[in-house]
């Protein structure tokens, strides 16, 4: 006799189990890894947009002119005031610009003619603000308030803190060299 050869059907239902679970198990990887880069590309993103805001910050400081009102900021009853800059704007004429957090974003505010009577272009920079503080180096101290008392007219600081609370990443200090 004759002996037969090929799979039986109890051979043939254990591969088919084995290939279910090796596909089950490579489907899965492969939503985790295509997951995880949506994720870290969420991430770079907001990173991005972080930077981008800085950057807006340090070209405004960078641009300030020695005047009398090139930088001011005072508190206000334990309120902070919005930190407002004097540049050299467009057509090598003098504008005005602030940073403000208005529920939960940071905006740039700008005054192109120099003029803070009129309307402002606002620009939005950076969503997920909690808050923004600004803190003033001179003579080696570090101050809230700017100009101090007794500095003279046009005086910049030495350097300036950025201290932005964001609510998915934590606090962002940076401190920008002026001189």
């Amino acid at each position: 006799m004759k002996r037969a050869t090929g799979l039986t059907l109890i051979e043939l239902l254990i591969a088919l189990a084995l290939f279910s679970v090796i596909g089950t198990l490579c489907w899965r990887a492969t939503t985790q890894m295509v997951d995880g880069r949506a994720a870290i590309g969420d991430e770079l993103a907001r990173w991005n947009d972080i930077a981008r805001a800085l950057q807006r910050v340090e070209s405004e400081l960078s641009a300030l002119l020695p005047t009398a009102d090139a930088l001011g900021r005072t508190r206000d009853n334990e309120t902070a005031q919005p930190l407002v800059f004097v540049t050299l704007g467009e057509g090598d004429g003098p504008a005005r610009s602030a940073f403000r957090v208005e529920s939960g974003r940071l905006d740039w505010l700008y005054w192109p003619a120099g003029d803070a009577l009129t309307e402002a272009e606002t620009t939005p920079l950076l969503d997920g603000v909690e808050s923004l503080d600004w803190r003033f180096l001179a003579v080696g101290e570090w101050s809230d308030e700017w100009p101090p008392e007794g500095a003279k007219a046009g005086e910049l600081p030495d350097a300036v803190a950025v201290e932005l609370e964001l609510s998915d990443a934590g606090t962002i200090l940076r401190v920008f060299a002026l001189r």
